[in-house]
């Protein structure tokens, strides 16, 4: 599965978060070789889980291309819509890989801009044995 972006942008990323002070205590994880515990998430929301393949993503043809495979979607609890898990092209969506990544380096707090405070929605408490961490927005938007 390739990786969400090019290595050099990565490597580029944790420069500039170094230039500013920050530094880490365990290695960096990337999305893009965590399939395993995305994988093992899914199976453990079982019920919560279903797929949806949109009728117009499908092909009617029959010499055309095979259709798409469906998308894994999570039933979310409460007033927010269901949210995509896996895309059908087998990348894990933001909103599964990152509630996924924070339990397992026991992320307590989040600082996010305004605009993504409801994303990932109401996660945590769906995964037993996971920290829900705080949320704090930063300002109106990350840039």
């Amino acid at each position: 599965m390739p990786p969400r972006c090019c290595t050099e942008f990565a490597d580029e990323i944790l420069r500039a978060l170094q230039a500013y002070g920050f530094a880490w205590d365990r290695p960096v994880l990337y999305q893009s070789t965590r399939n395993e515990p995305y994988q093992a998430t899914l199976k453990a929301l079982g019920a919560w889980t279903y797929l949806c393949a949109r009728v117009a993503d499908r092909t009617t043809a029959a010499a055309g291309p095979p259709p798409p495979a469906p998308t894994v979607k999570i039933r979310a609890p409460q007033d927010i819509d269901d949210f995509v898990a896996q895309q059908a092209d087998g990348l894990y969506a933001y909103q599964l890989a990152v509630v996924v990544d924070d339990a397992a380096q026991s992320v307590t707090d989040v600082v996010r801009g305004a605009d993504l405070l409801g994303s990932p929605p109401n996660l945590p408490p769906l995964l037993p044995g996971n920290p829900d961490p705080r949320l704090s927005p930063l300002g109106p938007r990350l840039q």
